[in-house]
Parts: structure tokens; C-alpha cells; sequence
């Protein structure tokens, strides 16, 4: 039986937890229709693999080419390391799925024209344009909300949306589920996102779910964070995962991870495959959450860097080769961080103290002790707090 292509000599790992075996490969029209351990496939042409790896592609859960798949479909950087799908939307940063005026916004940032809104029309606008592997798309709740809340300054600093403007949301997160997307991403660290309530975040994983979808959630930060994921999740209820964890350097959150498995709560985490953490390139940390703060188009240049002969690169070279340029520079980023670390604990605390007073309000308007008890354990279990009550 004639093959298009033979591989021989592969070291084939399936993909099953199997160990890993040499055979060789006989592919047809894109698909592999044989594999033989102990002879070559006819083929028309042959390729020795000289005992390199043979395996399915793999997944990538959390990446953001989806920002820039409209100017760079061919994306090199995964397929070149085997990546042949890719989760996009993540952090709550979608490409679709949104109004006009947030189109209009992300139009600042753009090399080519965005012609599309919803996700049927990204997607369109992508097949067209032919991308080199394929996507798992995603809504985002950060374009949700700012588009119909607007961006911090204009209405997204807000904690709590309007009723018209939740049924809004709701409509968009409906709109982006019809349209085939998989669920909702959050990056609850991140400007507008940062300003929502556990409830309000609830809301709208209770009509994904409705539909199939799961979430991915890049975590709002600090003492609580695992609780709010965990509690998200299980009051949907919906199939969670926990974006980038960094579960390893801290013992409570992963035991708290690990009760809630045990108690029936869906969720996962993802790790990064490296040691140290990720949060964009240096250069973008430096300039671009300034230009982007002040929503210069140049910004997202500094996080999608593919050619450094670019003016742009060449005079941030020398300015960084100038000793007094860079302490300023320096100085002025890490001023930012603090601010920005002061910005979102205050944040928090406030979310945090709105809930607590919220609570305390229904405990003490309850006017029977069965609603108290009730009360009081779902206290307890919201707090992860270990405890029992008696019926007296």
C-alpha cells in the first residue's frame, strides 16, 4: 500500500502514558495510516527521523496569540515546538465578542483593520485568512466589561454593573457561547476585571455552564484568591482550571485545592513548563503598561516583538544605553509596580469588606435560628474553615 510519506526510525510517544517505542510511520493525505515496527512503509517519499521523537501535537491551555492572530497567522513560535492548538482569550482578554466601542479601542493597538465583532465573524475573518494551527477560543470577561461598562475612569472602575448593564454582559457571554466558544477566561489582577465582585463573575459562569462552556481563571492575587477560584466553581457549579498556578510556593492554597477536589468541586490547574514565572517581556514592563495606559498604539509592540530593526526598538536601545536614561527608567518602573501592588490590595480589600458587610446585613436581619445556622455554615465553608454546629 503506497504512503505519501514514510518517518523512519521514530521513537513514537502516543500520547496514552505509554512508554515511548522506534517504529516507523506511513502517512496518506495529511493523516497517518500506518505504523510498523519491523519494515518501512512504501512510500513515495521517505524521511530517516534518526530516532527524534514521534508524538501528537501538543496543547497549549494559557497563551495570548490570539491578541495577534489576525497580524501573525502563522505563528512560528508555537507550531515550531509542536504546539498544534492553543487556547485563546486568556486573562480575560479576548479578541471578540464585544462592541463597537471596544472595537473601536483595540483598533488603536492594530497593524491591520478589525473588521469583525462577535465570534462567528473572528472566526470567519480568521479561516479566511489562514492560520498554521488550531484554536480553542474563549470569551473574555475584561472585554466584556469593558465594553459595556467601559474602561477604569469611564465606569469599569465600578464594583457593582447596573441591572441593564448585567443583562448587557449576559447577552455578550450568550451571544459568544451560540458562536461555539468554549467558556469564560478571567484575569481578576487586571484593569476593569479587578473591580468585579465574586457574584457578578458568578452570574455569568451560571449561563456558560448552561451551555457546556468551562472557565480558566487567572486569579485576583493575594490571601483569598484560591477561595474565590474554588468558590466560583462550586457555586456555578462548572469545570475550573487555575491559569499559571503557583501552587508549589504555597502550601495552604494547595491544600485548599486538594479538599476541594475531594469534596466534588471540578477543578484543574495549569503550571508553567519553566522555573521562574511569567508576565510578559522585560520591555513591556518597563514602557508598554505606560503606553498602554496612556492607549498609545505603540504599546502592544513591546509585547508582540518581531522585528528589532522597527524605529521604535532602535531608539529604545539608546535610551537604555544611557546610564542616567536607564536609573530613570528603572526607578519609574518599579514605582509603578508598588502602585500597582497598593492599587490592587486596597481593591481587594474593599471587595472584601462590601461582602463581609453584605453578610453580616442578611445574619442579622434573619429572624429564625434555622437561617442563622444555615447562614453560619455557609460561612464556614466559604471560609474553608473547618467546623461543626450543633442543633441546640
Amino acid at each position: 500500500m503506497m504512503h505519501d510519506l514514510s518517518l523512519q526510525n521514530c521513537r513514537i510517544i502516543d500520547g496514552t502514558g505509554n512508554p515511548w517505542y522506534y517504529a516507523n510511520i506511513g502517512i496518506r493525505e495529511g493523516k497517518i495510516a500506518t505504523i510498523l515496527r519491523n519494515r518501512v512503509p512504501e512510500a513515495t517519499h521517505h524521511l530517516d527521523v534518526k530516532k527524534d521523537v514521534v508524538c501528537p501535537g501538543f496543547i497549549n491551555p494559557h497563551g495570548h496569540l490570539g491578541r495577534f492572530l489576525h497580524e501573525d497567522p502563522v505563528v512560528r513560535q508555537s507550531i515550531m515546538q509542536g504546539v498544534t492548538l492553543e487556547c485563546t482569550g486568556n486573562c480575560g482578554m479576548a479578541m471578540h465578542t464585544m462592541t463597537q466601542d471596544y472595537r473601536d479601542y483595540l483598533q488603536k493597538f492594530s497593524l491591520v483593520s478589525l473588521s469583525w465583532l462577535s465570534l462567528a465573524e473572528w472566526r470567519k475573518a480568521m479561516m479566511e485568512t489562514g492560520i498554521g494551527l488550531n484554536v480553542a477560543p474563549f470569551i473574555g470577561f475584561g472585554t466584556i466589561r469593558a465594553s459595556i461598562m467601559g474602561h477604569e475612569g469611564e465606569g469599569g472602575e465600578q464594583f457593582h454593573p447596573t441591572s441593564q448593564q448585567m443583562e448587557e454582559m449576559l447577552q455578550l457571554v450568550h451571544q459568544g457561547m451560540c458562536d461555539g466558544a468554549f467558556g469564560l477566561t478571567v484575569g481578576l489582577s487586571y484593569q476593569v476585571q479587578r473591580n468585579a465582585s465574586t457574584s457578578e463573575i458568578i452570574a455569568l459562569t451560571r449561563l456558560v455552564t448552561k451551555h457546556g462552556g468551562v472557565f480558566m481563571a487567572h486569579d485576583r492575587g493575594g490571601e483569598t484568591a484560591m477561595t474565590e477560584f474554588i468558590d466560583i466553581c462550586q457555586k456555578t457549579p462548572i469545570p475550573g482550571c487555575l491559569a499559571h498556578a503557583t501552587l508549589a510556593s504555597d502550601p495552604v492554597a494547595l491544600a485548599q485545592f486538594k479538599v476541594a477536589r475531594q469534596r466534588g468541586v471540578e477543578i484543574y490547574f495549569d503550571l508553567y513548563p519553566w522555573i521562574h514565572g511569567s508576565g510578559k517581556n522585560l520591555a513591556f514592563w518597563i514602557f508598554g503598561h505606560q503606553l498602554m495606559k496612556q492607549r498609545d498604539p505603540q504599546a502592544w509592540r513591546f509585547w508582540n516583538i518581531r522585528d528589532f530593526k522597527e524605529s521604535l526598538f532602535r531608539k529604545t536601545v539608546e535610551m537604555l544605553k544611557d546610564p542616567t536614561e536607564w536609573q530613570q527608567i528603572k526607578a519609574t518602573a518599579l514605582a509603578r509596580e508598588q502602585q500597582l501592588n497598593s492599587e490592587n490590595d486596597k481593591r481587594r480589600d474593599q471587595l472584601e469588606q462590601e461582602k463581609l458587610s453584605y453578610n453580616t446585613w442578611i445574619f442579622f436581619s434573619a429572624s429564625n435560628s434555622s437561617l442563622k445556622r444555615i447562614y453560619i455554615e455557609y460561612i464556614l465553608s466559604f471560609y474553608n474553615i473547618p467546623g461543626c454546629l450543633s442543633r441546640g
